[in-house]
Parts: C-alpha cells; sequence; structure tokens
C-alpha cells in the first residue's frame, strides 16, 4: 500500500485519507508580577488562533519568588482562565498551595502545570486566551523576579535558560 503525504495529511493509494492539522504556539513572558494575599492578575496573553474541531495541551512555566523572610510562610497558588473570542472568562480553578513556600527564607522556584482541552464541539475557527492569576498563602512574593536579573528583565539562570515565564500550546484539528 502505497502512502503520500499531503498538505492535508497523509493520502492512502485506496484514495482514503488521514487528516490531521497540527499547531504549535510557544510564547514567553518576563514581565514581573507582585503577589499578595489576595488573587492579583499576572500574565494575560494574546489570543492564539485554533483551527475548529481541535483538542489542546496548555504546559506553562512560572518562575515565583517567595518573600517571607521572618517566619512560615510565603507559598503560591495560581489560577487560570481562558476566553474563548474574546468572551467571558472560564475559570479552571486553582492549584492549591503548590510551591514557595519555607521557614526564613526567600524561596526562588517554580511552578509548572499543564492543561487539555476539547474543543472538538467547536465548528468554526476561534481566538483562544488565558489570565493567570496569583496569590500568597501568607506575605507576598513576586512572578519572574530574581536576584539575578530581577524582575522584567532577561536575566539568565544557570543553564542559559531564561528566568522567565514559558507557556507552549500545542494541538491537532480532528477530522
Amino acid at each position: 500500500m502505497a502512502v503520500t503525504l499531503t498538505g492535508n495529511g497523509l493520502k492512502f493509494d485506496s484514495g482514503s485519507e488521514m487528516r490531521r492539522r497540527v499547531f504549535e504556539y510557544r510564547d514567553f513572558n518576563n514581565t514581573g508580577y507582585t503577589y499578595t494575599t489576595s488573587w492579583s492578575n499576572g500574565w494575560e496573553t494574546g489570543n492564539y488562533a485554533i483551527p475548529a474541531k481541535s483538542k489542546c495541551l496548555l504546559r506553562y512555566n512560572i518562575p515565583v519568588r517567595n518573600d517571607a523572610y521572618s517566619s512560615w510562610g510565603g507559598g503560591y497558588y495560581s489560577r487560570l482562565y481562558y476566553a474563548i473570542n474574546n468572551g467571558s472568562w472560564v475559570d479552571l480553578g486553582h492549584s492549591g498551595y503548590s510551591t514557595a513556600m519555607h521557614n526564613n527564607s526567600g524561596d526562588i522556584t517554580r511552578y509548572m502545570n499543564h492543561h487539555h482541552f476539547d474543543f472538538s464541539a467547536l465548528t468554526s475557527d476561534f481566538n483562544l486566551k488565558f489570565l493567570f492569576q496569583h496569590i500568597s498563602y501568607t506575605s507576598s512574593g513576586e512572578v519572574n523576579g530574581n536576584d539575578i536579573g530581577g524582575a522584567g528583565q532577561s536575566g539568565y539562570h544557570g543553564n542559559n535558560t531564561p528566568f522567565q515565564w514559558h507557556l507552549c500550546l500545542s494541538g491537532y484539528q480532528v477530522y
């Protein structure tokens, strides 16, 4: 059986096709965001163009620092929202305490997570964007803040990896 690679996927000699439209967005943010014991907005991404009938995987890595130097505390919680075509935000819930909590120290670490989305019921191409929020268990902290380059800087951390927020949105169109 012969198989030909076409612009739409694979075409078999019988005439049948296996089609998938794959996509991937990689985005970075080095803006500094301070978080305290009240939910505060962090990065609101721009819109990503998504084909109709898609399934997506969002992966992200957020550098965080706590500023609880005199007691047990700091801590970091993250909340994620998404919006389709600039509509209402859909709340995906929050992480609960996830990282950056110590006694008498300012911990520099990261929060990493991923989410799967099934948009296969949407029959038209659409735009998708995300909003991240942050909160501290006690005290305060900084997203993208570190002692190497400082918040908002494009400083590098150890292995020449930028100490900044990384986001990867990948997916494929289901036919």
